[in-house]
């Protein structure tokens, strides 16, 4: 499968929209300006699909002899997405095949819009987005899907998020198991190609306990079908669209046209629930920081050793001294034990 490398100038301060210039070469390949990317990503390419990148300085433009050569491989670095090169696999992706979306929390599909509406997944959400209100929200979720043609799957609201709140500080890995169980039946029942999920990112406590539900059904249901399914997922926290640094080369990137990026803001806007954050994000990024989607390999490893206590510990002591929760859920006294219990299945299967 070729590679389009896809390179970007710095955008404006707080604009991280990642815009675009294509340029025209004798040659008939494309160029595309912006700083360079890591070794040997051109070399992946044959001659006749090699695409020239313009190889500059800070501001992402070239200068005097570097203007017209090809990125020499000690020169090429990958330094952030956000502000630098994106790389795409090409896809003939209408090959993604019948898709599954597992997230942690119902408005999560909004993040991956685009996507969405191109797959018509099957969507499993984890909890019904209650929050500290009590207060659900899947029914927007369920609008949302059925105006895009997606179908809600077996695990669909199941906890409330003050039920998976108590279960972590219980550690109630009986459900988790459980869980992951029903979710490896469905994937096997279901015969997906392609699952995209939340990203575990350290941040909130319930994205990074489903990405451990979600790898431990993967390993059972791939071993009970003989073949492999593609495992994804896209970042929840920072500036949209973004990546982690290390997996972009890997990531498969979905860049929306005018209608695509207007149905997924209007989408957006039409969740009641999220009203308040999603003017806040557009009004900090712009509508068209949007149109990027970026869909990375998810990763096998939930709970890699960490310096910093993670964000929803922190929070958690918050919600403690305020008297909502009565206890704080700890990472390693509860957090580390169930992933790594999930992640134990997972090895096995």
């Amino acid at each position: 499968m070729p590679w389009l490398i896809l390179a970007s100038r710095p955008p404006a301060a707080n604009r991280p929209d990642f815009p675009f210039f294509p340029h025209a070469t004798s040659r008939g390949a494309k160029r595309f300006s912006g700083s360079c990317t890591r070794p040997g990503m051109l070399a992946r390419l044959p001659r006749d699909q090699r695409f020239v990148l313009r190889c500059g300085g800070a501001n992402g433009f070239a200068s005097g002899g570097a203007r017209n050569r090809t990125c020499e491989t000690n020169r090429l670095r990958l330094k952030t997405v956000a502000h630098s090169v994106q790389v795409a696999k090409m896809s003939t992706i209408d090959s993604f095949g019948k898709c599954a979306l597992l997230v942690a929390h119902p408005g999560h599909e909004i993040h991956v819009h685009g996507w969405l509406e191109k797959t018509r997944p099957v969507v499993y959400v984890l909890t019904d987005g209650s929050g500290r209100s009590g207060h659900a929200r899947l029914a927007s979720t369920t609008q949302l899907l059925a105006r895009s043609g997606a179908r809600p799957g077996a695990i669909y609201g199941r906890l409330t998020d003050r039920a998976l709140y108590n279960a972590v500080l219980r550690r109630d890995i009986a459900l988790f198991r459980n869980l992951a169980a029903e979710l490896a039946d469905e994937m096997v029942r279901e015969r997906f190609d392609f699952v995209l999920g939340d990203a575990a990112e350290g941040e909130i406590l319930a994205h990074d306990v489903w990405r451990g539900v979600v790898n431990a059904a993967l390993a059972a249901a791939q071993r009970r079908m003989g073949s492999r399914i593609a495992s994804y997922a896209f970042t929840l926290e920072g500036p949209p669209g973004q990546c982690p640094a290390e997996l972009a080369t890997e990531a498969v990137w979905r860049r929306l046209d005018d209608l695509a990026l207007a149905r997924k803001i209007a989408a957006a806007r039409s969740y009641p629930e999220l009203k308040a954050e999603v003017e806040a994000a557009i009004a900090a990024y712009g509508e068209d920081a949007f149109r990027l989607e970026c869909l990375h390999p998810a990763s096998r490893q939930v709970h890699q050793g960490r310096d910093a206590i993670p964000h929803y510990e922190r929070h958690g002591e918050t919600l403690v001294a305020a008297g909502i929760y009565p206890e704080t859920v700890r990472h390693e006294r509860h957090v580390v034990p169930l992933l790594t219990e999930l992640q134990r299945e997972q090895r096995a299967a």
